[in-house]
């Protein structure tokens, strides 16, 4: 296990100076059973508009071509997309996605959706149990995108960050994940405070790269961080739309 350099608290605030600007915030619960009919029929849309944004990122300009329907589209529905929270950052403008990434609750999720456990066995989840937590604690990342036009930004490591300071507001203890290697994602996350569990390793031949896991302690954030995830909370708070809540563990 590692862990990488933090950036200064300057850094950081760099990174979030968008949210400030041109992007602003939206959080769906997908899945959430105390979510509202109108509420329900508003995700259904939202889950047809994250999957064709994934499915355009992910396809790559042709180099992962099971990502573009038979109609010319794009598409990346997957089938726990409906039961997780759907971080997105949006153009404050136009309302265009600009960046997305998947936060799976452990205890809404059916046995067997998790990533991790699917590439390492379930021998990987002592990554949890060994720090006594219960499944409602627990939150698996994934499929995050940004789009095309802003992939030479920070805005991959924002949207991370938005995702962990959401995670820890409704009372989650623990965020992990896969990470891919080859274009140093994992670098990504170390520097956002994750653990990396180089002691897992694997080959990944969808996405051409080698897979690691990381982890985040939200009961532990680094000091340097706090004003961080403080100030993403205030701008959910203060944002256009609605925040999920969820329950405290």
């Amino acid at each position: 296990m590692r862990k990488g350099n933090l950036l200064s608290a300057a850094g950081y605030a760099r990174l979030l100076a968008p949210l400030t600007g041109e992007l602003c915030i939206e959080i769906a619960g997908i899945g959430d059973p105390r979510a509202s009919p109108a509420d329900r029929d508003r995700h259904e849309g939202l889950l047809q508009e994250i999957s064709a944004f994934r499915g355009h990122t992910y396809y790559a300009d042709g180099q992962r071509p099971n990502f573009r329907r038979t109609d010319g589209g794009y598409a990346d529905l997957q089938p726990y997309d409906r039961a997780a929270y759907h971080v997105m950052l949006r153009e404050r403008a136009s309302g265009a996605l600009t960046a997305v990434v998947r936060l799976i609750p452990r205890d809404w999720a059916p046995a067997g959706h998790s990533a991790v456990e699917q590439m390492f066995g379930p021998g990987v989840a002592d990554l949890i149990t060994r720090r006594g937590l219960c499944d409602a604690a627990v939150l698996e990342g994934g499929r995050l995108a940004v789009a095309v036009s802003r992939q030479n930004y920070s805005i991959g490591p924002l949207v991370s960050l938005v995702g962990l300071a959401f995670a820890e507001s409704i009372g989650r203890r623990m965020l992990w994940g896969l990470s891919g290697t080859k274009g140093r994602q994992d670098l990504l996350f170390a520097r956002l405070g994750a653990h990396i569990h180089d002691e897992f390793l694997e080959p990944d031949p969808k996405y051409h790269d080698t897979m690691t896991v990381y982890s985040f302690d939200l009961a532990a954030v680094p000091p340097v961080l706090r004003p961080v995830y403080d100030r993403i909370q205030e701008l959910l708070l203060a944002g256009p739309y609605p925040v999920p809540v969820g329950p405290s563990t």
